[in-house]
């Protein structure tokens, strides 16, 4: 049975996810390395680059 319509989008969010998986690891390692002194917006520059893959994945995927 296919998903319904308002779940569509998450269907395909790990697919989007994996193919940003250079972005998704680089926030991951400033994530890892930093976790013990987190402060707000650590890591944004690398957060923002995993986002915008993801989110330009998902318009592919239409």
């Amino acid at each position: 049975m296919p998903a319904p319509a308002r779940l569509r989008p998450l269907a395909k969010l790990p697919k989007a996810a994996a193919a940003c998986a250079e972005a998704g690891a680089a926030y991951g390692k400033c994530i890892g390395a930093r976790y013990q002194e987190v402060e707000r917006d650590m890591c944004q520059r690398e957060f923002a680059a995993f986002r915008q893959c993801v989110a330009e994945q998902m318009k592919a995927r239409k």
